[in-house]
C-alpha cells in the first residue's frame, strides 16, 4: 500500500488524498508501525518506558495494594524480554517447584504433593510471600541475573523496566 500511495502522489501532485484513517487503523499497519518504531529504539538504545500507571486495590483490614500498570508498549517489551529470559531461568529451578511456572499447573502440584504423601512424606514447609514483590532489592535481583546474561543491553533493559514501576534500583 505503501507503494501505491508514493506511486499516485508521484503521478498526479494535484491529487487529494482522503479516508486514509482506515488505512492508519488497520490492525496490520498498526502493528507494523509500532514494531518498527520499539525495534529501533530498543536497538539504539533509545527505549525509556513510561512511567506506570498506579492503582489502588483495597484489602482486608482498610489496607490498599498498589498495583503498578505499564503502558502497552511496555509490556510488549516486558513479554518479548520474557520470552527471552524464562527458558535460560527455567533450568535454575527445582523439579518441585510449581509456582509461576510454564506448563506446570496447580493439579499438577496437588498430584505431586499427593504422591508424595503415600510415599510417607509429610514434610511441609509453607511460606507467605506477602507483600515479596514490594520488598524485592532491585539491585540484589540484577546481580543474580547477570550471573547468566552477560549482554549489557538487555541488563539495561532490565534496570529500565524495574525503575519504570517508580522505585530506584
Amino acid at each position: 500500500m505503501q507503494s501505491k500511495l508514493a506511486t499516485w502522489s508521484t503521478e498526479d501532485k494535484e491529487r487529494k488524498f482522503d479516508r486514509l484513517l482506515r488505512l492508519i487503523a488497520d490492525r496490520v499497519w498498526l502493528s507494523e508501525a509500532a514494531r518498527i518504531t520499539l525495534a529501533s529504539e530498543l536497538i539504539g538504545r533509545a527505549y525509556v518506558p513510561l512511567r506506570s500507571r498506579r492503582q489502588e486495590i483495597p484489602k482486608d483490614g482498610g489496607k490498599v495494594r498498589v498495583l503498578s500498570i505499564p503502558a502497552i508498549r511496555d509490556r510488549v517489551v516486558q513479554g518479548a524480554l520474557k520470552l527471552i529470559l524464562e527458558p535460560i531461568f527455567e533450568a535454575d529451578f527445582q523439579p518441585g517447584s510449581y509456582g509461576y511456572r510454564p506448563k506446570r499447573t496447580a493439579h499438577e502440584a496437588v498430584h505431586r504433593v499427593a504422591t508424595a504423601i503415600v510415599q510417607c512424606k509429610t514434610r511441609v514447609i509453607d511460606l507467605d510471600l506477602r507483600a515479596y514483590f514490594d520488598t524485592v532489592r532491585h539491585h540484589l535481583l540484577l546481580e543474580k541475573v547477570a550471573r547468566r546474561i552477560t549482554d549489557d543491553d538487555v541488563m539495561h533493559l532490565l534496570k529500565l523496566t524495574l525503575t519504570a514501576s517508580g522505585k530506584s534500583v
